[in-house]
């Protein structure tokens, strides 16, 4: 898992009927204090996230698995962040 902040959203006409009903999302790459570190993706959203949330999320084979009808993506969010604590 990784952290990010959603910077805007994606909106589809037309899609894949196993992506009907989830928000699409444009989440910018952070480090564990929040601050910017990485590109910005398309992620589908499993829980309900706005505009500005610190979020972590997941890629590659474990990202579909936030549903049981396993969408074709490969970045979810999957929670938001609160706070971080690092030593």
């Amino acid at each position: 898992m990784d952290f990010g902040r959603v910077v805007g959203k994606v909106v589809c006409t037309i899609k894949d009927p196993k992506l009907e009903n989830l928000p699409l999302l444009i989440v910018e790459g952070c480090d564990h204090s929040g601050k910017a570190a990485g590109p910005r993706f398309v992620a589908a959203d499993a829980i309900g996230v706005g505009q500005g949330e610190f979020v972590w999320y997941e890629t590659s084979g474990e990202a579909p698995l936030a549903w049981e009808r396993l969408p074709p993506v490969d970045a979810s969010i999957v929670g938001i962040v609160d706070s971080v604590e690092a030593s």
